[in-house]
């Protein structure tokens, strides 16, 4: 193998890696991961739970692909095991970028297996467009369904984890960047294909922004010890229309902001009187002590959480999740998570991820 990073090298480059993705809307927090291939034998990856922006090169794991073995006493990403497949099978890839970038993640829902028709698409991202299928975050069974995508097409460059994100493999950073840059862009192609946005709509009116604010305001005062903040963005409120909001679609949806999410229909509120102003309360109070979010009706949603950093989080994945939910409304070949894999996600998120978050 020619262009194997050598270690120290390998490290500084995760450092900037992480920093350029962010740079790039394609990672965020600590979501995703990155690693480099530093021998037949070896890579270096990102550790779990650290924010990118705190990553130094010594944080930087070493892992065997045999065993997945590592050194030292910082734990490596939990989804290493997807790393090693891919460096396991494809020897020509010495760059990994596993993350959650949108429209990609959109098209994960859906059993993708078609060829990449586009001639400049397909330099970069090889000759077809695959998704692996669905195993919950950092398990085996995400590794084996990787691995048997990965197998099956030798020549495809990024793959779709099903209702998860995308692993995307290059001969370098820069390389594995591209082949990420482009899955995103084809990916927003075929599903602004059926979303046909129209204009830049992201609610903003002065109508919208007092009934907001009214509501953020009612929030506030029955809503205690969280951050509060309003979503109106054009998917967003086109999904609060809707009539069942808990079609669990995302891994990341279901963790971070919650399995029961209510729909909350506040009415006129310039007509409403102080009585009904106080029931409406009680209400988001009741929805948002269940999950992070709460539907307002023809509005967009309100979100609670801990800090501001958590909110805007929140509605990064509430974005995305808006833009996935109405990719597959009205298709029934999507595949969606079950009640039992959404509820065992969130209570692990809850319990060990947001501990290990406030522990930073």
């Amino acid at each position: 193998m020619n262009n194997m990073y050598n270690e120290k090298i390998a490290r500084e480059t995760l450092v900037a890696a992480g920093l350029e993705l962010i740079r790039n809307n394609l990672i965020a927090r600590t979501w995703g991961n990155i690693s480099a291939r530093i021998s037949d034998d070896e890579f270096v990856i990102t550790p779990s739970g650290i924010p990118y922006e705190r990553l130094t090169p010594n944080m930087m794991v070493k892992v065997k692909i045999s065993d997945l073995s590592h050194e030292g006493d910082i734990k490596p990403s939990s989804e290493k095991g997807i790393h090693a497949k891919a460096y396991l099978h494809r020897k020509d890839v010495n760059f990994i970028i596993h993350t959650h970038q949108t429209y990609a993640t959109a098209l994960s829902v859906s059993y993708l297996d078609m060829d990449i028709e586009d001639a400049e698409l397909s330099m970069v991202l090889g000759n077809k467009l695959v998704t692996s299928k669905y195993g919950m975050p950092s398990t085996k069974k995400l590794a084996d369904n990787v691995e048997s995508a990965i197998v099956r097409n030798p020549k495809a460059n990024s793959i779709l984890l099903m209702n998860h994100g995308t692993l995307c493999m290059g001969e370098s950073f820069e390389a594995a960047l591209d082949v990420a840059g482009a899955l995103e862009e084809l990916a927003e192609k075929m599903v602004n294909r059926k979303l046909k946005p129209e204009g830049n709509d992201n609610g903003g009116n002065s109508e919208n922004d007092c009934e907001k604010n009214a509501i953020i305001d009612i929030a506030k005062e029955y809503v205690k010890g969280r951050f509060i903040t309003f979503d109106d963005s054009h998917y967003v409120r086109k999904l609060s229309s809707l009539i069942d909001n808990n079609t669990y679609l995302l891994d990341d949806y279901v963790q971070i902001a919650g399995t029961n999410i209510g729909t909350i229909d506040v009415g006129d509120l310039k007509q409403a009187s102080d009585a009904t102003k106080s029931a409406i309360g009680k209400e988001i109070k009741t929805a948002l002590n269940k999950s992070n979010i709460v539907f307002i009706k023809h509005v967009g949603a309100l979100i609670a959480a801990p800090t501001e950093d958590d909110a805007k989080a929140c509605g990064m994945i509430l974005d995305k999740y808006a833009i996935t939910r109405l990719y597959a409304a009205g298709n029934e070949a999507v595949h969606k998570l079950s009640s039992i894999d959404a509820v065992i996600q969130r209570f692990i998120y809850v319990k060990k991820y947001s501990k290990k978050a406030k522990d930073l």
